[in-house]
């Protein structure tokens, strides 16, 4: 049993951290002290990064995505994570 508690308290640490770092990305995306040059990568990874993490979330809820999402839904979600990847 102590191995259950052990493995359950890391795994509330590793969500503690998680969340943590969803913020710091967060953060990441609308920080304007970055110079201008570097600005427009750290907000495009940071919203790819946030796009990922709904993505997370919709699994983490127990359904598949596509039972979770309409098609429409799907395609803004791939539109979303892949806009840029070609330009």
């Amino acid at each position: 049993m102590t191995y259950y508690k052990d493995i359950t308290a890391e795994y509330e640490d590793i969500e503690d951290r998680y969340e943590l770092m969803v913020e710091r990305i967060r953060s990441i995306t609308k920080e304007e002290t970055v110079d201008l040059r570097y600005r427009d990568y750290f907000v495009r990874t940071g919203e790819f990064l946030l796009q990922l993490d709904k993505v997370i979330e919709k699994v983490k809820s127990g359904m598949s995505i596509s039972e979770s999402c309409t098609a429409g839904e799907l395609q803004q979600i791939n539109a979303a994570l892949y806009q840029g990847c070609y330009a």
